[in-house]
């Protein structure tokens, strides 16, 4: 029972390290963060424990600025915003995310993620 995420660079192939990460949920069509992490050395990150994520629709913010400016590339995507609809219970959400300065990507790690995730290209 938890939501996880997996990040990785598409032009090193290397998952992507300290990026922020916010678990952002929705009530009465608003939209408030109710946790954050930052991927760990091999670009994970995840919300599990006794405190597990109730059912719902959830937005998963990757703060990706900080990371193209630390590796000196500009990129038109200072956020990546994903919506994911997670079923609770005994039920695991994986999210990866594969980045490049111009492009970003997902695919269904699990079969819950919504049509609005779909791959996004520039």
């Amino acid at each position: 029972m938890s939501i996880s995420v997996r990040v990785f660079d598409s032009t090193t192939g290397r998952p992507v390290p300290e990026l922020a990460v916010s678990l952002c949920a929705q009530e009465h069509g608003a939209w408030f963060c109710v946790a954050r992490a930052r991927t760990d050395g091999e670009g994970r990150a995840d919300w599990s424990g006794p405190r597990r994520p109730p059912p719902g629709v959830y937005r998963v913010v990757f703060a990706t600025a900080e990371y193209f400016r630390e590796q000196g590339t500009d990129s038109p995507h200072p956020e990546v915003i994903l919506s994911v609809r997670y079923a609770g219970d005994s039920s695991d959400l994986y999210i990866p995310l594969f980045l490049s300065p111009c492009s970003y990507s997902t695919h269904s790690g699990s079969p819950l993620i919504t049509a609005g995730s779909a791959a996004h290209r520039d």
